[in-house]
């Protein structure tokens, strides 16, 4: 989103500046009312989505304002042979949009090098324009076959009983719609100028920009004018065009079967995946391991075991093993599932004071419930001090025991792991807001959709999200013991493609170094990869890879309890942290006193940008750029003050002629 609102920023600024006034004027809007808009997009996306229900959700500038600008175009376009092509063009975009999902990779976010949002919006807005031709319809194309894109998948999975939330506009699929907006409009304006361009010179006309309508027009197209002909030849042509115009309905009729045949094959097609045995349960449970991993050796000695991931990695990708030395992928080799890794260097993490007074009978500090009372929960939800948000953007992920199956089209065993890590934290006085939405399929959509869930838990004013997954390895990677009592390891990834990797590195840091001193073995090790992960929102966003699917749940569930724990003193700092918590480790400093860890929380790490700020951004910029070229240009500060002084004298009225200036 941040992406986007910085596009519309630049287009706002080229407006001012008098560019684009022939895409505007085919769209039928003056520079005015297009900059309003744009305004109004952007202020419409910081406003909290519209949620209706538990299943659907819709944005105010991400979907509801451009579908309105899409109706006025339809509106405006007056003949049918553009509705006709618009009609076309979403289907064949929300099929080929649609398909897209299940034709890129779909293990990982670091799998694709453009983000999904990126490459959805890059090929929506090239089928738009092939379908759509002029402007109007290439945008109308663009934003209705995204749409349409999403509505269907929503549809499947309710005929699949697996429900999803139906999010217009919001998170992710407002990027895909301003990208393929630009692309679709540019191609159209910048082919369309290069045929008129290649046109003989009597066949051009010159647009009239105080009408907004050409010299001679008539259905919304160009005529160009021809001598008279003979009446000896009249009926000659009359025959002739009626052959031509025979043959042209003939030739529509196949396009047009054809073009529906294509779309409705393209959704059919994808729609087999979410069909196959892979998504649906066993009927029985399995017991072989699934071997869908990399094994990444030591570049220098190639016969030691650097890690096993997982999914897919990537050459530049950096990786923090469990003994805290950094390396970098390299020498991917994807056939045979094999990368090397070169040592860096061994990293420095944050240091805590503490000793470890963990036991495996001591879960809870002595004295104490197990069970919160609900007085001290009820005290924690009232000044929302410590809250955090858990949700799942892979749902159907599952654990071979005792689920039967790795994966189900539905709530998998993930769920129960995300439970328990919530109960965990409930039990420390921390705030949860457990999203349990389904963001099914388990393709290259999924983090797309599980966007719009993660940026409303930090709307609800979360200070930090929790991504619960599990990892597809070999059982004995993340199985161990701490402290005498059995569990799974975890694993921490991190998206180095955004704006917050820096403060999410740290977060992951943090909480390594603190797991190793109180509870060693449990953090596996930290893997960066070239994804956003939802992390783009949030310097506080992180993703856990909660054992494999080859390990049992329960082992999985175990490794919660204490997962909490170093989350409640990491995040919130030992004077807000649980005393279960602190029960585990000896804060004394030997001087009669007692050591103090600030929770990353009260230091002002993991501000997120949120829409707001990027708003204040945005137009700070506009108001920075317009201000440096009215000093330095004395074009500019004519253009900027004729723009303003029309604006502000007749905000949606037409420009008026020089002529009468």
């Amino acid at each position: 989103m941040t992406v986007s609102l910085g596009i519309l920023t630049a287009v706002i600024i080229l407006l001012m500046f008098g560019a684009g006034q022939k895409i505007l004027d085919n769209l039928r809007l003056n520079d005015k009312q297009a900059i309003v808009l744009l305004i109004a997009i952007a202020i419409g996306i910081a406003i909290p989505p519209i949620n209706i229900g538990s299943h659907f959700s819709v944005s105010i500038g991400g979907f509801i304002i451009p579908f309105g600008i899409c109706i006025y175009l339809l509106i405006s376009c007056g003949w049918s042979r553009d509705l006709f092509r618009a009609f076309i063009g979403t289907i064949l975009v929300a099929g080929i949009v649609y398909g897209l999902e299940w034709i890129l990779p779909s293990k990982s976010a670091e799998d694709i090098i453009i983000d999904n949002t990126f490459l959805y919006g890059i090929v929506a807005g090239i089928v738009a324009y092939a379908l759509g031709r002029s402007r109007r319809n290439a945008f109308v194309c663009a934003v209705f076959g995204i749409s349409l894109a999403q509505i269907v998948q929503w549809i499947v999975n309710y005929c699949l009983n697996a429900p999803t939330m139906l999010g217009l506009g919001v998170g992710g699929a407002f990027g895909t719609y301003v990208i393929a907006i630009l692309i679709a409009v540019g191609l159209a304006e910048f082919l369309g100028r290069a045929f008129t361009c290649a046109k003989p010179d009597e066949q051009k006309k010159q647009f009239n920009y105080e009408t907004h309508t050409y010299d001679s027009e008539k259905n919304g197209k160009l005529v160009v004018e021809k001598p008279k002909k003979s009446a000896t030849n009249v009926k000659a042509e009359v025959e002739n065009k009626k052959s031509k115009a025979s043959k042209s309905t003939a030739k529509k009729a196949i396009k047009t079967t054809a073009v529906l045949f294509l779309g409705l094959a393209t959704i059919a097609f994808s729609l087999i995946p979410n069909l196959g045995s892979g998504n649906l349960p066993a009927a029985s449970a399995v017991t072989t391991e699934v071997k869908s991993y990399y094994t990444v050796y030591d570049f220098i000695k190639k016969d030691r075991v650097v890690l096993v991931k997982g999914g897919k990695v990537e050459n530049g990708d950096l990786y923090l093993s469990s003994d805290n030395k950094l390396y970098q992928i390299c020498n991917v080799d994807e056939n045979n599932k094999v990368a090397y890794a070169k040592f860096i260097k061994d990293e420095q993490l944050p240091e805590y004071n503490f000793k470890s007074t963990y036991k495996e009978e001591e879960v809870v500090a002595k004295g104490t419930s197990s069970v919160t009372s609900s007085k001290k929960y009820a005290e924690a939800k009232s000044n929302n001090k410590k809250y955090v948000g858990v949700y799942h953007t892979h749902n159907d992920e599952s654990y071979l025991n005792p689920d039967g199956t790795d994966s189900v089209y539905g709530e998998g065993g993930i769920h129960d792991v995300g439970k328990a890590f919530k109960d965990n934290l409930e039990k420390l006085n921390v705030q949860v807001e457990y999203d349990p939405a389904l963001h099914l399929p388990h393709n290259s959509g999924a983090y797309t959709r599980s966007q719009a869930t993660a940026k409303k838990l930090l709307d609800k004013g979360v200070t930090a999200i929790f991504d619960v997954h599990r990892d597809s390895t070999p059982r004995k990677e993340y199985f161990t013991t701490v402290n005498g009592k059995q569990m799974s390891k975890v694993r921490m990834v991190i998206g180095s493609s955004n704006q917050n990797f820096a403060e999410n590195k740290n977060f992951a840091y943090s909480i390594k170094s603190y797991a190793d001193k109180a509870y060693p073995n449990f953090i596996k090790d930290i893997y960066m990869g070239g994804g956003n992960y939802n992390q783009q929102l949030s310097g506080f966003a992180m993703l856990f890879e909660m054992g494999s699917e080859n390990i049992e749940k329960e082992l999985a569930i175990n490794s919660t309890a204490v997962l909490a724990k170093v989350v409640d003193v990491v995040l919130f700092g030992s004077d807000a942290a649980s005393q279960a918590s602190l029960a585990d480790i000896d804060l004394s400093n030997g001087n009669g006193g007692k050591n103090v860890i600030t929770g990353l929380s009260n230091e002002g790490s993991g501000a997120s940008l949120t829409s707001l700020w990027v708003l204040l951004g945005t137009l700070g910029v506009v108001i920075v750029v317009v201000s440096l070229a009215a000093i330095f240009s004395k074009k500019a500060r004519y253009k900027i003050a004729r723009f303003f002084s029309e604006l502000f004298a007749g905000l949606f009225g037409r420009k008026k002629s020089r002529n009468h200036q």
